[in-house]
């Protein structure tokens, strides 16, 4: 099983990476998303090694007759896990940070999740905020458990380095058979989260191709419906926050709509600022606004 995860890790971090690198302007969720990948995918090959050695040296240590044999590889096996085990946990920690935090975090999740409103994809989101709170506070404990019982196997002068070493190993084992019992269950969660989610996180749209002639809830509409409903969704302006070369900006888009249609309209905006809560005051602002205005895009281009 471990194995499988690891071909799809890498697999996944070949897509993402590529992804990436075809982009000519990336953000700090784009490379978010490739060091979430990253760690993914050494977390998981690592465990892959660690866990067909567990498997092959336990096999030959049930297949050895004298005591001294079995010593030797439980040993060998405590030696393999105490320096594979505390690196295999460190990039499953950082994995499950780079999932929880972000833009497109778990935790960014939810909080959309809770201001739209929707029950069933706040639940989506709140499962897999706790998967991925859990992943990283599984995989933290597991670093520190292993970190500690390898170097108390290295530091050990009083007992004989092979046993201190199958000492070692059996702690280390426990550990991973704990942390990979927990990690099913929040694994589990985070997926079933994720699935809840996105099948509750439809945009418009989404919607329109559902209720479509070719969609599982067709509503029968003519064709002129169907694309005076498509040009409001898509020609509908949108502002959303974004981090834009490293600055957090409110991003105007105006689909369809270049910077020199806009001039030659007089198209203006208008901004008030709320000065009193309490009495629902507000003071023109669209002064200082002027002054902060930048064009993303080309002047030909469609604005944002």
């Amino acid at each position: 099983m471990a194995s499988a995860a690891a071909v799809v890790q890498v697999i996944s971090f070949v897509t993402v990476y590529s992804e990436f690198a075809r982009k000519k302007d990336s953000d700090a969720t784009d490379k978010l998303a490739v060091a979430n990948s990253l760690f993914s995918m050494v977390g998981g090959t690592l465990a892959a090694v660690q866990g067909i050695a567990i498997t092959s040296l336990s096999v030959a240590i049930d297949n050895y007759a004298s005591a001294s044999g079995k010593i030797k590889l439980a040993a060998k096996l405590g030696r393999i896990t105490g320096v594979l085990s505390p690196f295999v946990y460190l990039f499953s920690t950082l994995a499950a940070g780079t999932s929880l935090y972000g833009e497109k975090g778990s935790a960014a999740k939810w909080t959309e999740a809770l201001r739209s409103g929707n029950g069933a994809k706040l639940a989506g989101a709140s499962m897999t905020l706790v998967g991925d709170s859990g992943q990283l506070a599984v995989n933290g404990w597991a670093t520190a458990r292993s970190v500690q019982y390898t170097y108390e196997a290295l530091a050990n002068v009083n007992q004989a380095r092979a046993l201190a070493w199958v000492t070692t190993g059996g702690k280390l084992l426990s550990v991973a058979a704990r942390a990979n019992l927990i990690g099913l269950v929040l694994t589990g969660l985070q997926l079933g989260g994720e699935w809840l989610y996105n099948r509750n996180n439809k945009t418009e749209l989404d919607k329109w191709l559902q209720q479509g002639a070719w969609g599982k809830r067709n509503a029968n509409r003519n064709m002129a419906e169907e694309r005076l409903l498509l040009a409001d969704i898509t020609a509908t302006p949108q502002m959303a926050l974004q981090q834009v070369k490293s600055q957090s900006m409110a991003v105007l888009y105006l689909p369809g709509v270049t910077a020199s249609e806009l001039d030659e309209v007089g198209f203006g905006l208008s901004a008030y600022w709320l000065t009193n809560h309490q009495r629902n005051d507000w003071e023109a602002w669209s002064e200082p606004l002027l002054y902060q205005l930048t064009l993303l895009s080309a002047p030909d281009a469609p604005s944002n």
